[in-house]
């Protein structure tokens, strides 16, 4: 689905507060509005892959009910500070981007993570702390 938040942002906007789930794959979006975050009390799972996006409006920590990300795909230098505001985030996928280290005093802020798919990023070295996440 092609949307574009410069020709309907108030009714894509309008929309959010009763979204559970987003799907904003294959396009060619460089950045997300920042009403996502605002106005989607509802959301838990939300997939933005195969965009060229780099960052995360500041507002997604207000995404409290989300369970799963998928930015796959895009040009990421590091996991967005945002997310690790996210209590329930339980599926982070992150894979082929530009990642290059992994922060793991932010993953430890997130204690219902159960998956994390890093692949295929410019990460140097793996953080032996890694391997002492509790993972649920």
């Amino acid at each position: 689905m092609l949307i574009d938040f410069v020709l309907f942002p108030g009714r894509f906007e309008g929309a959010c507060a009763t979204l559970r789930e987003l799907n904003l794959d294959q396009n060619k979006f460089t950045e997300l509005p920042s009403y996502i975050g605002r106005a989607s009390p509802h959301l838990y799972y939300l997939t933005f892959q195969n965009n060229q996006i780099r960052d995360l409006p500041t507002e997604f920590t207000s995404l409290h009910n989300l369970r799963e990300i998928n930015f796959s795909f895009n040009k990421f230098t590091s996991i967005p500070a945002c997310l690790y505001e996210l209590p329930v985030l339980e599926i982070l996928l992150a894979q082929d981007n530009k990642i290059e280290s992994i922060d793991v005093d932010g993953l430890k802020r997130l204690p219902r993570l159960a998956t994390l798919n890093l692949d295929n990023n410019n990460i140097a070295q793996c953080p032996p702390e890694l391997g002492f996440l509790p993972l649920v």
